[in-house]
């Protein structure tokens, strides 16, 4: 608080005595303002309608005046705690550097400290490269980096990426609010460590992390006194950090996400411990030669149109492609390693995504009809689709005691249908006319959230099935499925179907394409 209007008197208590400062000689308004900007925040708010006033001007562009001398004297702004925020920029490294060397240096070092399988450590290595050129693609990728419990190294993956990436904020506990004003303010990269622990409890965040992995995405938020609107952007790069976030995250950010997830490390398995004084500057070169390479290659990537995967497409396909870019634009290994870390994300959704209720139950009916059948009969359904191993359908109405029951109904399995425009209808059988399905309505929505290539994907019938252990690939020709079931009996030409395998995207009226 400026001494010249300020008495510093005590009374009797001992209790400081505050002088109002007097405005009215001051006629230099950059006094007024450094007067203003000593005061606390309770005295500050008594002065500020009435100077704003008195010079003309709108209290909010006062509030920034004063905001900007406090800062520009190196005062901390009154009444505010906490730190100002300076995120890390990395220096470009002196000279050229070749793309595949570089990325290859990173990887090496990723899969040093951690177990981690090699697919993912491509992916984890080329977000952070993208994270130097985010703003030149169309999509963001999150990164999402999971487990299933603690100690597996979820958080030392984010401090080996923070240390690749420029303007890395590194935080655990997160809210919508400072989310998109950094954002709109530093286009950070935002590491968001235990994620599990907080994320469902914020719809605004979860929303704000969906809409910003595109250059659009932003918030509308009413500020300053006369409450203008105005637009933040959600749009940087984001990894997430959490234990079982396949569970926890909703599938509109599952959808958009690259997923890691490792595993505990056994005695022995670490080549070497993270050692932040040895390693972390290590991390920091490779991180500033990362950024030179992106700064002499904007204009190429800007342009470079990747090829992509035979199949690829919709939201699978836009959270690649600035991985591919980055990758067959660096050459070397990484055009094939790229595909590598693609394919087996393919392969692992095929058994790690679960189907919603209704999903499973049109995949299971294509799993039961013949080839040779047109149309079967709703009872006939029940029983075929009861009859499958492990299959919700003979307990779906788990709290009849009668075991008939307990069975799906017809009336249910309309119900699950009517999202796909299937409804029963009459059909002939043995002379009768009866109700059920009829395979080209069936087929309609078989083509499209049921893909065909997921009818091959081995069916585990048992829990003893599972796989339970983890392997680490290191060659794609020597990944197979290890664990099959026989056809059932009424499987159609196609094979197995799967159980729990993944749907194709949501739909676009649902607003997710």
């Amino acid at each position: 608080m400026p001494r010249d209007f300020v008495n510093d008197l005590m009374d009797q208590d001992k209790k400081l005595i505050w002088q109002k400062p007097e405005f009215e000689p001051i006629t230099d308004p950059d006094r007024i303002i450094s007067v203003l900007a000593g005061l606390s925040k309770i005295e500050y708010d008594q002065y500020r309608e009435t100077q704003a006033k008195a010079l003309g001007i709108r209290v909010s562009i006062l509030d920034e005046e004063v905001s900007a001398y406090r800062k520009g004297n190196g005062e901390p702004e009154s009444g505010k705690n906490g730190r100002e925020i300076k995120l890390y920029e990395p220096e470009p490294w002196p000279d050229p550097v070749d793309g595949s060397e570089v990325l290859t240096e990173a990887l090496n070092l990723t899969k040093r400290f951690m177990m981690i399988q090699p697919e993912h450590a491509i992916q984890s290595v080329l977000w952070a490269c993208h994270a130097h050129t985010f703003d030149l693609f169309p999509h963001s990728p999150r990164l999402c980096i999971t487990a299933p419990d603690s100690e597996c190294g979820k958080t030392l993956l984010l401090q080996i990426i923070g240390a690749l990436v420029p303007r890395p904020q590194p935080v655990e506990i997160m809210k919508a609010a400072p989310f998109f004003r950094l954002t709109e303010k530093f286009k950070p990269v935002w590491l968001i460590d235990e994620c599990d622990v907080f994320i469902k409890e914020d719809s605004d965040l979860l929303a704000a992390l969906n809409n910003g992995w595109e250059p659009h995405g932003g918030v509308v938020r009413c500020v300053g006194d006369d409450f203008e609107p105005r637009l933040f952007s959600t749009f940087c790069p984001v990894a997430v950090g959490g234990i079982k976030l396949q569970k926890v995250l909703p599938g509109t950010t599952l959808s958009r996400s690259l997923i890691v997830e490792l595993q505990r490390a056994v005695p022995g398995e670490i080549r070497e411990p993270f050692n932040p004084e040895i390693h972390k500057p290590q991390l920091i070169n490779i991180g500033r030669k990362l950024a030179r390479w992106a700064k002499d290659h904007r204009e190429a990537l800007k342009k470079f149109k990747p090829v992509m995967p035979e199949g690829s497409f919709n939201r699978r396909a836009d959270k690649w492609k600035p991985l591919f870019a980055i990758a067959q634009l660096a050459g070397g290994d990484w055009p094939g390693l790229v595909k590598r870390a693609y394919l087996a994300e393919e392969r692992e959704s095929k058994t790690t995504v679960k189907l919603s209720m209704a999903e499973q139950l049109l995949s299971d009916i294509r799993e039961v009809f013949q080839p040779h059948e047109n149309s079967i009969a709703t009872e006939q359904l029940i029983d075929r689709l009861c009859s499958l191993d492990e299959s919700p359908w003979p307990e779906y109405n788990s709290k009849e005691r009668d075991e008939e029951r307990r069975k799906i109904r017809p009336r249910q399995i309309s119900n699950l249908l009517s999202d796909y425009k299937i409804t029963p209808t009459t059909i002939r059988s043995n002379g009768i006319s009866i109700k059920g399905y009829k395979r080209t309505t069936l087929e309609f929505a078989w083509n499209r959230w049921i893909p065909t290539d997921l009818a091959v994907a081995p069916l585990q019938v048992n829990n003893s099935a599972a796989s339970s252990d983890f392997v680490a690939v290191t060659n794609i020709s020597d990944v197979t499925d290890r664990k099959t079931s026989e056809p059932k009996k009424y499987a159609g030409c196609n094979g197995v179907t799967a159980r729990n395998t993944p749907t194709s995207q949501k739909r676009e009226s649902e607003g997710e394409l």
